[in-house]
């Protein structure tokens, strides 16, 4: 349990930009020590660290390039600001999504930021697989592709087998699809739920560019 103390003076001249640009102006200290010796953070201050750390540090980003081109709205470099907009949502347990509510998005704001679950957060998926260079959802088995769909957290059903790789794509979208409205079922925030919806035509169209090169014959 994280509870806000007062920061001192002393403390408070102390502090530095975050990856040179975070300001965290919070008049109580961010981060305390547990009996245990163990330092608990304000869950708002994780939040925002988290973020900042994926747009401005060097060392996550060539870990994570899909990060590369982020930046975050000036507004949201101070700490309070961030607060302020997180403080008046639901975010136990859920993650901070950019790009869900505006597809293609690569600014964190609060025109552009959701809160969302793990589940919705890495639904999906539209990059090629690492090894076989196919669709998401497909692979090569006995000169067939073969696709499945998962369901839900962990479960994967199996859709068919199919001749070419278009098919194989047109037809892991269809259970795709299915298969968003069944994770749906249990999602309380409508403004995550339209977002989704809104959002599976573009992932659509990106999941058909990105491997136009294997599905022209």
């Amino acid at each position: 349990m994280f509870t806000e103390v007062p920061a001192t003076k002393y403390r408070l001249s102390r502090r530095k930009l975050l990856y040179g640009v975070g300001i965290n102006d919070a008049l109580y200290q961010v981060t305390q020590k547990t009996e245990n010796s163990k330092t608990v953070l304000c869950p708002y201050y994780a939040k925002w660290i988290s973020m900042i750390r994926r747009v401005y540090s060097e060392e996550f980003k060539l870990n994570q390039p899909a990060y590369a081109d982020c930046t975050i709205h000036p507004d949201w470099l101070r700490f309070s600001n961030f607060r302020s907009w997180m403080e008046i949502r639901e975010w136990q347990g859920l993650e901070l999504d950019k790009d869900l509510k505006n597809p293609g998005n690569k600014e964190y704001s609060k025109d552009n930021c959701l809160f969302v679950s793990e589940q919705v957060n890495t639904f999906f998926t539209s990059g090629r697989n690492k090894t076989s260079g196919l669709p998401p959802g497909v692979q090569l088995r006995n000169n067939k592709y073969e696709v499945t769909v998962s369901v839900g957290k962990s479960k994967k059903i199996w859709v068919g087998t199919y001749r070419s790789i278009g098919e194989a794509l047109e037809k892991y979208l269809e259970a795709k699809e299915k298969s968003m409205y069944f994770m749906l079922n249990t999602e309380q925030n409508q403004e995550v739920k339209e977002a989704v919806v809104r959002y599976f035509r573009y992932f659509s169209e990106v999941l058909y560019k990105t491997h136009t090169d294997i599905l022209t014959p």
